[in-house]
């Protein structure tokens, strides 16, 4: 089995977005996307965008490149990236939801990570904590996955 590169990261936008502006972007990713054999999952709240990305770790990195080159998108944050042994999105070139349409505990965890990057924190432990929240979103009683247990490698400071 092939190892598969899961890349998950948050960037701010200059102006709200339209629901046009918002179907450009999915229409273009999944055009992309399919060619690359990168999946994925979109949400978008609050002028952030929160997107997983899985694929070849070069395709990810080319289709990671083209994002911070794109206007649309202010101040990347790379809040995971990692290798898993399998895809959380196997069918999707790109989904998208609002956090609102995931399950109350997924929303709150988008939420809380959406608000914690939207503060620019970057006092010491806001790394670990945002990585715990994208862990606790995949990790979910859904099987969801970010890959084995020990990917994260999270050391917490006593």
């Amino acid at each position: 089995m092939s190892v598969i590169k899961q890349l998950i990261y948050v960037s701010h936008t200059q102006d709200d977005m339209t629901l046009d502006g918002i179907n450009s972007i999915i229409e273009i990713s999944r055009y992309n996307n399919a060619g690359d054999d990168i999946t994925g999952l979109l949400i978008y709240d609050k002028n952030l965008f929160f997107q997983v990305l899985e694929g070849d770790a070069e395709a990810v990195g080319r289709c990671y490149a083209r994002i911070c080159r794109d206007t649309r998108h202010g101040s990347p944050y790379i809040a995971w990236q990692g290798d898993v042994s399998k895809r959380s999105f196997p069918s999707w070139e790109m989904g998208y939801c609002k956090p609102s349409d995931l399950d109350k505990d997924d929303e709150h965890t988008v939420l809380a990570l959406t608000d914690l990057i939207a503060k620019d924190v970057k006092s010491e432990g806001s790394d670990l904590l945002i990585s715990v929240l994208v862990r606790v979103l995949f990790d979910g009683t859904k099987g969801r996955d970010l890959g084995d247990a020990n990917t994260l490698n999270i050391k917490i400071p006593l």
